[in-house]
């Protein structure tokens, strides 16, 4: 080989290296914002639990216009966490791939 195809090759393993590495420092901060992601998850189900038992006891209360709108605002917030927790099983399920 000349020294002039060597240099290329050269320059192109370590272009290819530099993207490999960016790529893992990109794949292990998305993993710590995923880990991140999953507890916040976790937190706001016990939220929603702990605030169910208490829906619970309004629910035993005569009906109003204000209970009505929790109920709803409640579960709009459930549906948007569970589509939350959904994605990311479905990004854990792809990592294990």
């Amino acid at each position: 080989m000349t020294p002039i195809v060597e240099a290329q090759e050269i320059d192109f393993l370590d272009a290819l290296e530099a993207k490999i590495h960016q790529a893992s420092e990109r794949l292990r901060a998305l993993r710590g914002e995923n880990r991140a992601l999953a507890q916040k998850v976790a937190d706001l189900e016990a939220q929603i639990a702990e605030r169910s038992e208490e829906a619970a006891v309004i629910d035993m209360a005569p009906v109003t216009g204000e209970a009505d709108e929790w109920r709803r605002e409640r579960d709009a917030i459930r549906e948007r966490v569970e589509s939350l927790a959904g994605r990311l099983e479905e990004l854990l399920d792809e990592r294990e791939e």
